[in-house]
């Protein structure tokens, strides 16, 4: 219970004693001083154990004038502006200021040099070319050092501060809104100003919505600065500033309605949590935060608090909520399954050991953005990317040494012509989306840029995920490659040929005859031989790549950095003899050994059953699970005596399982008629009819449309008797 829980408690009193009068001075009061005691706690909530260290170089390093000698006051950096330093400098020390167990709890001499670096802001009043950090990141600092140091402003010097917190006002939408309106929230406190409070909690309220492009998404993914898939970037930051939002706002008059809660711990546990692996986040969901220096782990260990306070409203999915905090809190295995966001054309695969996703964009998705100088590679970050991770530091710091060229998943033209920063673009596919039971599932990416088609798809199953390519060409004779992982090196790769293993020395290698390799606790099984259209050429590369921070984010240092990374791509060729109609296939089996990888080249559950521009499809028969993609109305053999038959594009599962059979199906373009599934063996249950003539069951499909088209539907049938007479 909150130690200011006696507020509370008079304010449940006034508002039941004279919640049909007219509101008085005292009721008012009563809520803005929770609220007040509400951020006090937040703040002291988020103290680190070092501040005192923190605060002690703060305040060796400050000037007469209220300026800090190492905060450059002068510079023009759109992003992370750096003068904004002195800001939170400030709210530090007043935190510090009002923290019992620390050491400058109420030190006078703190307080005068809060106040005299809040005057030296207040005169110089210095601005950033990026209205954020004016606009929210200083009027933040500010308006909650105010909170903290209320009582130790004098009338001249809260006019001039409140001034600069005042820019906060409650405008726009999504997580630019929420935190704007918390700041306006705060100052609406510091005037007594109820009217203000309530407007920024209206504004936080109507815009708390699933919406059809941007912000939250009906399969509770997050679109921010058009329809790009953000979850990990404003997405993120919007929950956590729900979460803040729930919190200061507790106990008051003022707090968000049920169905708004409600919507935002379905969005937590629904979209944001899949997202999070051990300590870190998915880099596909970041957005041009990839070019940050530690952002997946920053982000991650900052969201914490915030979900925790989420959790703390004991309504609905709270449950839940708390056991997912707790799981975060204790890097316990959070999530185990498979999920589509058809909304965000990003498919998610996780076990408790290990973490897969796949990015693609369309005609409704934009791939990436290059904004504030952040982001100037991220051309490919969406063809396709394929994250995986077993430790979670895979990728960790390796983005200004990446080719960026040949990112992990990709197809791509190649060559040393420079990236074009063309952020935010879609292309004219429509055949991109998945199909999942919430365990396993498969996605698909029609492919085609610049010239450049090929039909990708994904199948992930419990231990492995295949992925397959085909139907590749190119308009121009140029160099194509499909990169299968580029990571930081992290010990000794292996290769086995078939006949034996060894390993790979430093270096650049043709690998073409191999079966497996190993590096780092993931394996990858090439199941079929090098032909004509298949893998013409595999390529190894674990050596050092040199790159810098400032060809990615132009905020950063250009100082040249020196990494080992391991790389692995399929060359295609450059000559339309060579990649015309090409296709390529591989499995990756995650935290695994070359002694397991030894065993699996002869225990493979895995068989393709096609690979063509027709229908790529593959079965794994340690499961009785077939995943299909159909290009076109097709039949396809799933075993000697079963044959499935579709009457339009789709993706289709098939699980097996006794006398019962899981069927889900979807289709990412709008169908004109139902899809009709039909499989040669008798079958009973929902939108089932044998068919006497044909031998076959037709299953009957009414896949979702609107703004649910590219979900899946799931039926469960079983296996029936026919007798003569049907």
């Amino acid at each position: 219970m909150k130690p200011h829980i006696f507020f509370i408690i008079i304010s449940m009193f006034l508002r039941s004693s004279i919640f049909s009068q007219s509101e008085d001075e005292e009721t008012k009061d009563a809520d803005i001083h929770i609220i007040k005691q509400n951020m006090k706690e937040f703040v002291l909530r988020e103290i680190s154990s070092s501040i005192d260290d923190a605060i002690a170089k703060y305040f060796t390093k400050i000037k007469e004038d209220g300026s800090w000698e190492d905060v450059d006051y002068k510079t023009k950096r759109r992003a992370n502006w750096p003068t904004t330093l002195h800001t939170y400098r400030m709210r530090q020390m007043a935190t510090a200021f009002n923290f019992s167990r620390s050491r400058f709890y109420k030190n006078p001499d703190i307080r005068d040099t809060i106040l005299r670096a809040g005057d030296f802001w207040a005169v110089k009043d210095l601005q950033c070319p990026n209205w954020y950090p004016n606009i929210i990141t200083v009027p933040r600092d500010i308006s909650m050092t105010m909170i903290l140091m209320e009582d130790h402003l004098s009338r001249n010097r809260f006019d001039s501060w409140i001034k600069i917190a005042q820019r906060g006002t409650a405008e726009t939408s999504g997580a630019n809104l929420a935190e704007r309106a918390i700041i306006q929230i705060l100052t609406g406190c510091l005037e007594k100003n109820i009217e203000k409070i309530e407007d920024a909690v209206n504004k936080v309220s109507s815009d708390t919505k699933i919406k059809e492009s941007i912000e939250i998404q009906s399969d509770m993914s997050y679109h921010y600065h058009g329809t790009q898939y953000y979850a990990g970037g404003y997405g993120l930051v919007h929950a956590r500033m729900f979460g803040k939002l729930l919190f200061i706002l507790e106990g008051t008059r003022f707090q968000l309605p049920d169905d708004k809660i409600q919507l935002i711990q379905d969005y937590v546990l629904d979209g944001e949590r899949w997202i999070f692996y051990k300590n870190m986040v998915d880099y596909s969901a970041m957005g041009r935060g990839i070019s940050r220096i530690g952002q997946s782990l920053e982000i991650s260990t900052g969201a914490v608090p915030y979900i925790g306070m989420i959790a703390e409203i004991p309504k609905f999915r709270y449950r839940e909520l708390r056991d997912f905090y707790d799981r975060l809190q204790n890097h316990k295995p959070i999530i185990s399954g498979n999920k589509h966001f058809w909304k965000s054309d990003i498919m998610i695969h996780r076990r408790d050991n290990y973490y897969a996703s796949v990015r693609m964009y369309s005609k409704d998705v934009a791939n990436a953005e290059v904004c504030n100088d952040e982001g100037k590679m991220a051309k490919h970050l969406a063809d396709g990317v394929t994250f995986f991770m077993n430790h979670a530091n895979e990728y960790e710091s390796v983005f200004p040494v990446w080719d960026w060229r040949r990112l992990p998943g990709i197809t791509v033209k190649y060559s040393q012509e420079p990236l074009p920063n063309n952020p935010r673009i879609k292309i004219g596919s429509t055949f991109v989306g998945g199909v999942s039971d919430g365990s396993c599932g498969a996605a698909v990416f029609d492919f085609n840029r610049e010239g450049l088609s090929a039909k990708k798809a994904w199948f992930f199953f419990d231990d492995e995920f295949v992925c397959l390519g085909s139907d590749i060409n190119c308009a121009s004779e140029t160099l194509l490659l499909t990169s299968i992982n580029q990571c930081n090196l992290n010990g000794d790769v292996f290769l086995n040929d078939g006949n034996k293993t060894m390993k790979k020395e430093k270096g650049v290698h043709d690998v073409k005859d191999a079966l497996w390799i190993y590096h780092d606790r993931i394996g990858y099984f090439f199941p079929e031989k090098s032909s004509d259209k298949l893998n013409r050429k595999i390529i190894l590369r674990n050596d050092e790549q040199t790159g810098n921070w400032n060809r990615i984010n132009g905020n950063l240092s250009d100082n040249e950095i020196n990494s080992d990374v391991f790389s692995l791509w399929i060359d295609h060729g450059s000559k339309k003899s060579d990649f015309e109609n090409s296709r390529y296939s591989y499995v990756v089996i995650p935290d695994t050994t070359p002694e397991k990888m030894e065993l699996y080249k002869t225990n493979n559950p895995i068989r393709i059953l096609d690979n063509s521009e027709r229908i790529q499809a593959v079965q794994n028969a340690s499961n009785n699970l077939t995943l299909a993609i159909f290009h076109q109305p097709a039949s396809l053999p799933i075993s000697n005596d079963v044959r499935v038959s579709v009457n339009g594009k789709c993706l289709i599962m098939i699980r097996m399982e006794g006398e019962s059979c899981i069927i889900a199906a979807s289709n990412p373009e709008p169908m004109e008629s139902p899809l009709i599934i039909d499989i040669n063996i008798p079958l009973t249950g929902e939108n089932c009819r044998w068919d006497e003539k044909s031998k076959t069951t037709k299953i009957r499909f009414d896949l979702p449309t609107g703004d649910y088209t590219g979900k899946n539907v799931i039926l469960i049938v079983k296996r029936k008797t026919v007798t003569l007479s049907e």
